[in-house]
């Protein structure tokens, strides 16, 4: 519970476990079970920090939204790189890439414009007052101040600083060449905190009093 960063990267471990596991046949009927409960557990101690006496409601729900929009951020960039591999024509990658990169791109900056409320599905489906907002110039202009609700690379060691993400640079994004994946170079804008990725207190403002008491009791 204070260390979302690693829970994190448990849930993925066990994401890959149960992967396995699923696809192993009779032998691992037994371990799915197990795996599922234990990922489980693990998704509510990272995403509500879970712990003896519990956090506040409205802070675990924004404990819960940034980690569930940290790790869907890493998963839209994987869901990228096998869907370009599903497109059989390689020059119809670029666009197809260009396209994908444009929706995440969306998701990002709608995080942002709603102050950390909604990721949305891809962007296009946000809500009327903020459907306007969805664009790089609009974004940056509301910087620093709204920057503190965008996800971080969750990718990274718990000890380093966090990096948060402002927007994709689609325009220097390219497919890497390879004969059996579709690996592709990702260029981002980001923000680098003075909070590390494993800090307690990277999902929310701790200049806020009541919620910088709840985070950080004593």
């Amino acid at each position: 519970a204070d260390n979302p960063a690693l829970g994190i990267k448990l849930c993925w471990l066990l994401q890959d476990a149960l992967h396995d596991a699923t696809f192993a046949g009779r032998s691992g009927a037994r371990a799915v079970q197990t795996i599922k409960s234990l990922l489980y557990q693990t998704y509510q101690v990272t995403m509500y920090g879970l712990s003896a006496d519990g956090l506040p409601e409205h802070v675990a729900g924004l404990r819960h939204r940034y980690y569930r929009d940290c790790m869907a951020f890493i998963h839209g960039l994987v869901k990228i790189s096998n869907d370009l591999r599903g497109e059989k024509i390689r020059e119809r990658r670029p666009a197809h890439l260009r396209r994908m990169l444009d929706s995440l791109n969306r998701r990002v900056m709608m995080r942002m414009a709603t102050c950390g409320e909604s990721m949305g599905q891809d962007g296009m489906g946000a809500p009327p007052e903020y459907a306007q907002l969805l664009d790089a110039r609009t974004i940056a202009s509301g910087c620093p101040a709204i920057a503190k609700h965008a996800v971080h690379l969750a990718v990274a060691p718990c000890g380093t600083r966090a990096l948060r993400v402002l927007r994709i640079v689609e325009d220097e994004c390219k497919i890497l060449h390879s004969r059996s994946r579709t690996p592709y170079l990702l260029a981002l804008e980001v923000l680098e905190t003075d909070q590390t990725c494993g800090s307690p207190g990277l999902y929310c403002d701790l200049r806020d009093a009541a919620v910088r008491a709840a985070v950080q009791p004593g």
